[in-house]
């Protein structure tokens, strides 16, 4: 990793959360990735690829996946929306106290 590059935060690990991480990871950044399913984070840690959206495109270890949204925003400052609208507002009203940091 250049040191260099700072870490990015992905919410949504839909196809295009997925792949924009996994470009990110690529490239060199500590990446990691939110996604407000639990069971489908949990799959993706297990099996390090997004079995659901992108089969077979293992993750770069640089990538990390995130089950609690406040630790997945505290890592980085750079943060990327890639979720769904309906799942990001639910998600936000469920979850602001940690959107305030």
């Amino acid at each position: 990793m250049n040191p260099s590059q700072s870490p990015i935060t992905i919410l949504g690990c839909g196809s295009y959360g997925t792949a924009l991480a996994i470009s990110f990871s690529r490239n060199g950044s500590p990446t990691y990735l939110w996604g407000h399913n639990p069971d489908h984070i949990h799959q993706m840690q297990q099996e390090r690829q997004n079995r659901r959206f992108l089969p077979d495109i293992k993750f770069p270890e640089s990538l990390h996946l995130e089950l609690d949204l406040k630790t997945a925003l505290d890592q980085s400052k750079d943060i990327f929306n890639c979720g769904a609208k309906p799942c990001f507002r639910r998600n936000s009203l469920k979850n602001s106290t940690a959107l305030k940091t």
